[in-house]
């Protein structure tokens, strides 16, 4: 269980970290033999263009478990309390059906992707593979919304009760 916990709290965190990492480390060995051994590292920008598209969903995954994604928060700030509760969750709803339309198309995607047989360009590694971050980070985003609206719904039960 302490498992479980620890994912749920880090993992967005630990795997952008590790991705900027890497990315940084593979960018810099590409200078370095660049400029200085007059080698190109073609598979360091490859590795690093995946892993920016990873850094990119992943910490989409992250700002929504922070609350902290984009809104427009222009009809809510003359809001009480509850009522922006009650924004929240429905525009938790509209980001949840978006995210799960956008993860069966990815997934189904790199499915196919897979079955082809595609490889990288540089690497030819197979191309699913990298192709898999972003259906799993559209999975942790929906993870992320169910949570907040449990979050948020529980939230206004709270109020109600003090209410009362």
């Amino acid at each position: 269980m302490k498992v479980l916990k620890w994912l749920d709290d880090n993992i967005e965190k630990y795997i952008i970290i590790i991705i900027t990492s890497a990315m940084t480390i593979l960018l810099f060995l590409s200078i370095v033999f660049r400029f200085l051994l007059h080698l190109p590292l073609a598979w360091t920008e490859e590795i690093s263009l995946y892993g920016l598209v990873w850094l990119c969903y992943f910490g989409a995954s992250l700002a929504i478990k922070n609350n902290s994604h984009l809104k427009m928060e222009i009809i809510t700030t003359y809001l009480n309390k509850k009522w922006k509760k009650v924004f929240d969750i429905l525009s938790d709803i509209l980001f949840f059906i978006f995210a799960a339309f956008i993860m069966f198309y990815v997934t189904k995607l790199t499915i196919d992707v897979g079955q082809r047989g595609a490889v990288s360009a540089v690497l030819h590694t197979p191309k699913w593979i990298p192709y898999l971050g972003v259906p799993v980070a559209f999975l942790l985003m929906i993870i992320r919304l169910i949570q907040n609206i449990i979050k948020s719904i529980k939230e206004i039960n709270d109020m109600n009760k003090e209410l009362k």
